[in-house]
């Protein structure tokens, strides 16, 4: 996968980062960073800092389910779409909360089946010491096929 040291990708970090601020509520709220991609073997890593607001609730810091699935989603859609190069609308989302997710977490999408009209792939989320708090597959819809 390209660190942000490597521009070997088709698609670079910036330019996959810019794709994730188009969205307003990934850019106002969640603010991900993407921290590497790899088009070619549809595979995108994105790290999420999150913030008090973020979290389920006064008395945690554990960030809200909603936020680590919407990560999930973020993550798995945008390893399809930059995977595919074009828009791959959510079809279905799995997810599996294994333990509280207590920010910064790292999300690794990784596409695992690139079919002519349906696009597949799994995220683990960890957390900074690298226990994985959960664990995702989504189905992405590829326009016109």
């Amino acid at each position: 996968m390209s660190s942000p040291d490597e521009s070997s990708a088709s698609v670079n970090i910036a330019t996959a980062q810019a794709v994730l601020d188009a969205v307003p509520f990934h850019d106002r709220v969640l603010r991900p960073r993407v921290i590497a991609v790899d088009t070619a073997r549809g595979q995108l890593d994105v790290a999420l800092d999150g913030n008090p607001d973020l979290c389920r609730s006064t008395e945690s810091d554990a960030l809200h389910g909603g936020v680590v699935a919407s990560l999930i989603d973020l993550a798995a859609y945008n390893a399809a779409a930059l995977h595919k190069g074009l828009a791959t609308p959510t079809l279905d989302l799995r997810i599996d909360y294994l333990r509280p997710a207590v920010a910064p977490l790292r999300a690794s999408a990784r596409v695992v089946r690139a079919g002519r009209s349906v696009v597949t792939v799994d995220v683990a989320v960890e957390d900074s010491t690298g226990r994985l708090v959960a664990l995702g597959r989504g189905s992405f819809s590829v326009a016109g096929g």
